[in-house]
């Protein structure tokens, strides 16, 4: 997990997800995703 500078958001690695998130800190709500869960890929929008 990784805080922004500012510490209001999140990023989250799911490896075993197959997904990266961004989740506003304060909102709790995600706002950003890359990867599709439980999806493993090499395609673009994936992640392996």
């Amino acid at each position: 997990m990784n805080f922004s500078p500012d510490g209001k958001q999140l990023a989250v690695s799911e490896e075993d997800n197959f997904d990266v998130p961004i989740v506003d800190y304060e909102q709790k709500a995600i706002t950003w995703t890359y990867g599709t869960p439980d999806v493993r890929g090499k395609a673009p929008g994936l992640l392996n």
